[in-house]
């Protein structure tokens, strides 16, 4: 009953009709994925669609290597301008990735992701995930109900460049939670730059610093510090991958529960 609800669930709720009011109020707005809000032309929207040049230059190197171990369906998070979903989804022609759920902390460019991706069967209506949100989990779960989706759980967590611009504290929540919305042999797949043992490139190091500057609680994050977190969610590190610019894509797994 409705009595027995816990804060989580009435959050979760909340968090639903948010959702809904926001496609609402799009569609009062004029707003639609073919043309845009106030533009004549689908085409002159996605000249003025904001582009992270970072992504259009890792985009294709990444699919390269998550797509040997993506599959199913995939909670992207962080998903920002939607570039790299868009690629992903126009890549995997034999459609592996069954189904892409974009999310974000803030619904600023959640336009953008739908303008990209309006095209792609395989990729649902982005929504908010909050890592610092202590019901992050519920939200991510909230987004394969929406979408009546059978299944309680993911096969896979995608993210760039995600742990060393948000707290640590949000790298911290994943790692820790990952494991409550993933089937089990579940993947993390994260990709940005790391430490690993106390080492890294020098331009890793002085990135950091200058990430520091500006918010202390910024900053290029040790691997074994978040493999720590892991194995305290349930996750083991099984491979780190060498990627461009001295960055590295970590893949993590979610221990089968006997």
């Amino acid at each position: 009953s409705r009595g027995c609800w816990s804060s989580a669930d009435r959050k979760v709720e909340i968090f639903s009709k948010n959702i809904r009011k926001q496609r609402k109020q799009r569609q009062m707005s004029g707003w639609d994925a073919k043309g845009g809000h106030g533009t004549s032309s689908g085409e002159k929207l996605l000249r003025r669609l904001p582009t992270i040049p970072a992504a259009e230059r890792n985009k294709k190197p990444i699919w390269d290597v998550v797509s040997r171990y993506l599959c199913g369906k995939v909670l992207e998070i962080g998903s920002g301008t939607g570039q790299h979903l868009a690629y992903f989804a126009a890549q995997d022609k034999n459609k592996v990735v069954g189904m892409w759920y974009p999310s974000d902390y803030v619904d600023n460019y959640f336009w953008s992701i739908e303008e990209r991706t309006k095209t792609f069967k395989t990729v649902r209506e982005p929504g908010i995930v909050d890592l610092l949100d202590e019901e992050w989990t519920s939200q991510a779960k909230e987004l394969l109900k929406l979408e009546k989706c059978k299944s309680s759980s993911f096969d896979g967590i995608y993210l760039c460049n995600v742990a060393h611009i948000a707290p640590w504290s949000a790298t911290v929540a994943l790692m820790e939670g990952a494991g409550k919305v993933l089937a089990d042999n579940g993947l993390v797949s994260m990709y940005g730059p790391f430490i690993i043992d106390g080492k890294s490139a020098e331009s890793n190091f002085r990135f950091s610093e200058s990430l520091k500057r500006g918010d202390p609680n910024r900053g290029v994050r040790e691997l074994r510090e978040i493999e720590n977190h892991a194995e305290k969610g349930g996750l083991k590190l099984v491979e780190v991958i060498d990627m461009p610019a001295n960055n590295n894509i970590v893949i993590f797994r979610k221990h089968i529960q006997n």
